[in-house]
Order: structure tokens, then sequence, then C-alpha cells
């Protein structure tokens, strides 16, 4: 009985607090400088704030270039083929993935596309090989591979035999056979033109976008999660968009940490309408028992330039690639001196300053790609400044090199963009 008695005594033990999770974010500063009597119609928002800036006018270079798996004459699976002519309806050159890479990889499509809507206009297609016969690194792998280009274009996009010449097969120089990255830029198709600065100019130009890059504000949101459930392994913040998991914030810390995230997702995106965010902390408990904390909503909110630039359009920053896929200081091509007369000098207003900064790939020695990327973005510079009918600001040409690659160097066409000159200005 007395040992009965002590064990009513005994308090007992605090019941696990279930997890509770709060978020809290700065006032957004397009918000707090807004002026007052504005007709900003946010002015006690708070949470996510979407600038919907037109920030961008992206170009893409064509690179006309078919790269082929050693000994094969077949189209690599990485490149966007269609099976059946009727595949191609609603195709366009201006809808596609925004990347350049992605956009190179539809290459034949564009080329087809263009074709089509260019009836005049004529192709030459030539086919390369590394001269390895034990792996079938001949003239006639080299052929094939042409006559399978030709024959896509013709079966899949209609285009008339008779505009389509196939050239002699050639090989890649013997210097070059010794690199085994180099054999593999050889393993190649090349698409040409008759005329690429004259008629037939709309087959191999540029493919402009117009990017309406969005940015966030707050920069930001802190998130406090509370929780007493003992031996806890793991614990990590849930966010939903349209009841889908959109991303999870993992080692979201114990009891009284603040946890900060930038609003992107494992892919680096940030959220695309004014769907609300939906967060839980969630607890796995040592018996294996998930807890999860009662939901919080964070507010979107996406709003146009005119509230941030309040009477007058932000600016637009250009961004023009020169492709130079030679691997020499970079002679006066046609196809590049009508692209910057076309596109890129009549838009420089006076005053603007232009920089043009040089890439390469990461072959040869550092010091040379140096040069040789400083040695191209001078060349642009020069150009500009010859064909500009306004006083324009500083013209900068700037090397880079290999540093900082614009694009990876494992697959050849990688290295092909990477060896270009940008051409940035604001507009």
């Amino acid at each position: 009985m007395k040992y009965a008695l002590l064990f009513l005594l005994l308090p007992l033990a605090a019941p696990a607090q279930e997890p509770v999770l709060a978020w809290s974010v700065e006032p957004a500063p397009t918000i707090a400088r807004s002026p007052v009597g504005s007709n900003l119609p946010l002015a006690n928002f708070r949470g996510l704030l979407i600038l919907q800036y037109r920030l961008i006018m992206e170009f893409h270079p064509l690179l006309p270039t078919i790269f082929f798996d050693a000994g094969s004459a077949a189209i690599p699976d990485r490149y966007t083929q269609f099976t059946d002519p009727i595949q191609t309806t609603g195709f366009s050159d201006s809808v596609m993935e925004r990347g350049t890479l992605e956009r190179y990889y539809s290459v034949l499509n564009v080329i087809g596309y263009r074709l089509q809507r260019h009836p005049d206009a004529g192709i030459t297609i030539e086919g390369w090989h590394t001269s390895e016969p034990g792996i079938g690194e001949t003239e006639s792998l080299a052929l094939a591979r042409a006559r399978v280009v030709a024959d896509y274009l013709r079966d899949i996009w209609q285009i008339d035999q008779s505009r389509i010449t196939l050239l002699v097969p050639r090989a890649c120089p013997p210097k070059a056979r010794k690199d085994p990255g180099e054999r593999e830029e050889y393993r190649r198709v090349h698409i040409a033109v008759r005329d690429p600065a004259g008629r037939d100019f709309p087959i191999v130009r540029t493919i402009p976008l117009q990017v309406y890059k969005d940015t966030v504000e707050p920069s930001t949101v802190l998130f406090e999660a509370r929780h007493s459930i003992a031996g806890a392994p793991r614990r990590t913040i849930e966010i939903q968009r349209n009841g889908r998991v959109w991303h999870v914030l993992t080692d979201s810390g114990g009891e009284g940490r603040g946890i900060r995230w930038n609003w992107r997702n494992s892919q680096d995106r940030i959220p695309e309408d004014e769907t609300p965010l939906v967060a839980q902390l969630v607890v796995h408990g040592a018996d294996g028992v998930e807890h999860r904390s009662p939901p919080v909503t964070i507010p979107v909110k996406m709003i146009a330039p005119r509230h941030s630039y309040p009477g007058s359009d932000p600016p637009v920053l250009v961004t023009f690639p020169l492709l130079f896929v030679e691997d020499d200081t970079p002679p006066p091509t046609p196809l590049n001196e009508r692209l910057l007369a076309e596109y890129v000098s009549p838009y420089i207003r006076s005053g603007v300053a232009v920089t043009a900064t040089g890439h390469t790939d990461d072959r040869g020695p550092e010091e040379r790609n140096l040069r040789r990327s400083k040695e191209r973005a001078e060349w642009v510079v020069r150009s500009i400044r010859t064909m500009v009918r306004v006083e324009a600001g500083p013209l900068r040409a700037v090397g880079l090199g290999e540093r900082g690659p614009i694009y990876p160097n494992a697959l050849p066409e990688g290295r092909f963009y990477n060896r270009t000159v940008l051409v940035q200005w604001l507009w």
C-alpha cells in the first residue's frame, strides 16, 4: 500500500509537444519604397512577392552541326527527332526550350522548319570521319552520316531532294587524330547554306527569345520550428503547391532554431504563379512515427514591371552570342558581320555601355585560350564601333578564356558553344 501511494504522488511525465511551424518575412523592398498614393495594391502584403521583369532579350546562336557516336551513323538520342511528318505541325523555331543547348538539340527541326518557309533556300550536307578503320570511321561512314541527316529532312520535313546537296566526305586533320577529344568533334555532319549572309540568311540566323526573368522579394523567408519529440533523428520542412510536394528542406534543426529558405526548389526554380505555398514541419520520432505540424500558408503575389518602375518600363539586358567554332583567331566572317549589323548595332542607344566577353572551351593551353578569347572580343568591339550610328558609351572587350565556361565541356557541342563572344548591353 505504501508503494502504491508513492507511485500516485510521482509527477506525471509532460506530454511531448507536437510540431509547430511559424514563418515570417521582411516587407518587400518594392512595397516599402512605393510612394504614398501609388497604384500598388499591396501596401500591407506579407508573403512572397514575385516581380515580373522584362529583363533579358536572349539570342540563341544556331550551330548547324550534328555530332555522332564513334563508328555510328545513327543520330544520337539526345537530338530531338520526330518519327512522322504530322508531328511537325505546330512546331516553331521560337517555341522551344529556353536554354541554348536545349534549343540546339532541335537543330534538325529548326532547319527543316525554316526550309519549309523559305522555299528558295538550299543546303549542303557534309559528313566527317576520323580515319579509324578499326571502329568503322571511314569515308563510307561519313557519307552514311550525311545521308541520314538528308533523309530526315526529306522524309519528316518534306524538303525536296533537289534542295539538298551531299558533299564529298571529309576526314579530320592528322593532327586532330592524336587527341581523343578532337577526334570526337570530327565525328559530325555539318549543314551549310549557299549564301549564309545573303538570301539564305534566314536558315542560319540566331533564335531570339524575350525572357521575363522573375525575381523574388524579400530574398528569404524565416521558418521557426518547435517541438519536444525526443530522439528525433530527422526533421524536414515540406512545402507544397497545388496539393503536391514542391520542395523539401532537410536538416531543419530542433527547438528554437530558425531556418531560412530562398524560395527556390531543388531545380533552382521559383514559383511560376500565385498558387500559395503550404508548409509543414515533419518530425520522425525514434519510434518511427511521423509527426506533422498544422500547415501554414504563405501567400504569393505577382506584379508587372510598371509597379516597380512607375511611369516607365524596366531596362532590358540584351545578351547576344557570336560563335567562333574554328580553332583560331576570328576572321571577319560575313555571317558574324551581318549578325552584328542586323541584331546588335541598330539597338545600341547613345551613351549605352557595351561589353563583349570572350570565352573558349578547355582544350589547349590556358594562356592561349585567354589570349584568343580577348582577340575575339576585341574584333567584335571594333566591328560594333564602325557600325553604330550614335555615340555609344564605353565599348569594353573582356577575355575569360576557359575560365567560367558557359556550357559543359564534356560533349563536343558544349565545347563548340563555349567558343563564343557574349555581347551585352542595357536597352
